[in-house]
């Protein structure tokens, strides 16, 4: 009977120890698909981050240069627009002048016409009421 009980406890640690691999692979296997899965996460958080910091860096370039080329424009279209308007500034200036001055040309020779037109106006009033006859000194 030794014998057999023997080879049933051979037997029972046999199966023991078939049992213990079996846990132990199930759990090394469940752990490395966790480890997995975590370093999968991480690795996509990394090169979404990647992206993320590619894109700030081409954005800020294409702002600075979008920033150059508003200063290059300003400063070189400022100077010459300046230029421009300055001289629009006295050519208008110069407009306004002469048309002040051709105003005040028409306006003598208005105030001249009429003076003439009251002579006249006068003198046909004269010569209406019969004074034709007297001659003015």
């Amino acid at each position: 009977m030794e014998s057999s009980v023997r080879h049933a406890a051979d037997a029972d640690a046999v199966i023991h120890m078939r049992l213990f691999r079996a846990q132990r692979n199930f759990y090394i296997s469940g752990f490395a698909l966790l480890l997995f899965l975590v370093i999968k996460r991480i690795m996509g958080l990394i090169s979404r981050g990647a992206q993320l910091e590619a894109a700030s860096e081409a954005a800020m370039r294409q702002a600075e240069s979008a920033s150059k080329a508003a200063k290059t424009l300003m400063n070189a279209g400022g100077e010459g627009e300046v230029a421009e308007l300055n001289r629009k500034i006295e050519e208008l200036g110069k407009e306004l002048k002469k048309t002040q001055v051709d105003r005040d040309t028409l306006r003598k020779q208005a105030e001249s016409l009429q003076e003439e037109y009251n002579r006249v106006s006068d003198l046909l009033v004269q010569y209406e009421s019969g004074d034709h006859n007297k001659k003015d000194d």
